[in-house]
C-alpha cells in the first residue's frame, strides 16, 4: 500500500478500499473477503538494525537518503496494521459516489500531487493510475467496496475469524 494510503489509514480518513470483481469472482459468485476477515497492510519499509522503519512515518530527509524496500517484500509477521472487514458491497464503477471517494481516503481530492474536482474524481483517477488500470471506467466494471476498521497489532497466520 502506498505511503499516502497508509497515512490516511493512520489518520482515520481511509475506511474503505475498492477492488475489481475478477472473472473468478463472477464465475463463483463469491466475495473475496467476508466480514471479520483481516487483510494485512503491506507498506514500504527499511531496516535500521533489528528495527523496521515505515516509509509513511519518514520525514523528507529520510525519503531522499535511504533505501526503501517495496511493500510486497514485507513479511506478513512484520505488518503493523490490519484491516478488519466490516462490510462488502458489489457495485459498478458508475455507481460509486463522492462518499465512496471520501471513505477511500480522498477527502482532500489529491492523487499523486494532482488536485481533482472532488473525492470521487480523485478515487477514479487513482484507479486509472493503479494496477487496476485494465479495468477501465469506460467499461463500467464491477467492483467490491470493502469497508473496514484499522487495527494495530502483531499478526499470526490465522486471520479469518
Amino acid at each position: 500500500m502506498s505511503a499516502r494510503k497508509v497515512e490516511a489509514l493512520l489518520a482515520g480518513t481511509k475506511t474503505a478500499e475498492i477492488l475489481p470483481v475478477t472473472k473468478a469472482n463472477r464465475k463463483s459468485g463469491k466475495t473475496p473477503y467476508l466480514p471479520g476477515d483481516v487483510i494485512l497492510v503491506k507498506e514500504a519499509f527499511r531496516y535500521e538494525g533489528d528495527r523496521i522503519c515505515w516509509q509513511a512515518d519518514a520525514d523528507s530527509f529520510d525519503l531522499c537518503n535511504c533505501r526503501w524496500h517495496a511493500a510486497t517484500l514485507l513479511p506478513s509477521a512484520a505488518c503493523r496494521l490490519g484491516l478488519r472487514i466490516t462490510g462488502v458491497k458489489r457495485k459498478r464503477m458508475s455507481q460509486l459516489t463522492v462518499e465512496d471517494g471520501i471513505s477511500c481516503g480522498f477527502g482532500d481530492c489529491l492523487v499523486d500531487g494532482l488536485e481533482t474536482a472532488n473525492p470521487l474524481a480523485a478515487l477514479l483517477l487513482d484507479w486509472k493510475l493503479s494496477r487496476f488500470s485494465d479495468y477501465r471506467r469506460e467499461n463500467d466494471p464491477e467492483v467490491w467496496v470493502l469497508n473496514f476498521t484499522v487495527e494495530r497489532g502483531d499478526w499470526d497466520v490465522g486471520l479469518r475469524r
